[in-house]
């Protein structure tokens, strides 16, 4: 029967709080993603296009704008970027609009100019937004943003991942009045653990650390030749497996020497390192 020692004790402890500790620094926080349009596939194509496609897709770069002077002018279908959705859990789904509306002349009637964007979840249709301006007088909104309207019948990321959008011009203004669209987004909400954010942190900084070990395990290697950095490589691998092997099951006897154990798998790791630097982990050994 195998007798367990203070260092095998010791290591299971040290196992069971380090995943103790992972657990207690799990908590969710909050963040979104703001998405792009990033193509349209002109299944109708009724306003006027400047720059090249995808429009609508930046605000302010005086490019990928749609103009239209058409009543009931329609362009289907704006569809946006995906989001990966590793790790994260949906909360909601936004959308805004950055427009220039504008009636040109003076008239005895009320004129009015509107944008409207249809909102699909593939051929479903679950939500819209208006944008208008309306007087008898000619003026012009300038260019504005939208606030953010949360999206009805968005529930999850395969939804957003499916959202598409028609853009649809109405006025009674005949040709004496425009409107002009030349960015529109969605802004995904979601909640994410810390402990993600600890993972990949972690996984960085052992990327990191990996880089820097190989880099200098070469510069040892330009110093010795390649068998003679292979045979110590096996040397130490041999030395720490049997150093452990001995200390798990009794062989040698640790009292009060938990650094020492530690020692030897540090110089298991020493061997493993050499071998990954020479290139020759598949050598038998």
């Amino acid at each position: 029967m195998l007798k367990l020692n203070i260092t095998l004790i010791t290591s299971i402890l040290l196992l069971l709080l380090m995943f103790s500790s992972f657990a207690s620094v799990y908590a969710e926080s909050s963040a979104y993603e703001i998405l792009i349009v990033d193509g349209f596939t002109a299944d109708s194509d009724e306003w006027d296009k400047v720059g090249d496609s995808p429009y609508l897709s930046y605000a302010n770069d005086g490019d990928h704008i749609v103009i239209s002077q058409v009543s009931s002018a329609n362009d289907t279908w704006y569809t946006f970027e995906n989001i990966d959705t590793l790790s994260k859990v949906f909360d909601n789904c936004s959308i805004r609009m950055y427009y220039d509306l504008s009636l040109m002349y003076d008239s005895t009637a009320t004129q009015y100019v509107a944008v409207t964007v249809y909102i699909y979840v593939g051929n479903n249709y679950v939500d819209s937004i208006t944008v208008s301006f309306q007087g008898t007088q000619s003026g012009d909104t300038g260019w504005l943003w939208t606030s953010w309207h949360t999206v009805a019948g968005v529930n999850s990321f395969d939804d957003v991942n499916n959202l598409r959008i028609q853009v649809i011009y109405e006025t009674n203004a005949s040709s004496s009045a425009y409107a002009c669209v030349d960015c529109i987004q969605l802004r995904v909400g979601y909640t994410i653990s810390k402990s993600w954010h600890l993972v990949e942190t972690w996984h960085l900084t052992l990327q990191t650390k990996q880089a820097h070990l190989v880099e200098s395990w070469h510069t040892i290697l330009d110093l010795i030749s390649f068998q003679q950095a292979l045979l110590i490589g096996k040397g130490f691998l041999f030395l720490g497996i049997l150093l452990i092997c001995f200390s798990l099951f009794g062989v040698i006897k640790i009292h009060n020497s938990f650094s020492i154990f530690i020692f030897w798998i540090i110089l298991f790791f020493i061997g493993i390192g050499l071998l990954i630097a020479s290139g020759n982990v598949g050598v038998n050994i």
